[in-house]
């Protein structure tokens, strides 16, 4: 099944094609997407939807990034993408008031 939508990663809340695609999965099942932050921005969302999918025995992959849960490293590259997405996330509304930085310099 393909799924897209175009709401951003930030987060969950109002993702109705994620809920849709979420309930979907079964044991077994592999959810592939394209980068690692498409599907969670948050931190706290995407251990949220992996430790729902671990738990109910699906894997994640990326086909854009070495991510694939079944194994140690792809768990760690996770961890790793899914602090720097949350960290990207933060910086924007920081980036976007740059005179307020520049007036304290």
């Amino acid at each position: 099944m393909v799924r897209s939508e175009k709401v951003s990663g930030i987060s969950t809340d109002g993702r109705e094609e994620l809920a849709t695609l979420l309930q979907f999965l079964r044991d077994g099942d592999t959810l592939v997407v394209s980068r690692i932050d498409r599907l969670a921005r948050s931190l706290r969302d995407l251990k949220n939807i992996v430790h729902d999918l671990r738990e109910r025995g699906v894997t994640l992959k990326a086909t854009e990034q070495p991510i694939d849960t079944s194994a140690a490293a792809g768990k760690c590259f996770l961890d790793m993408l899914g602090v720097f997405s949350e960290f990207e996330t933060n910086l924007r509304p920081r980036a976007s008031d740059g005179r307020h930085c520049e007036s304290e310099g």
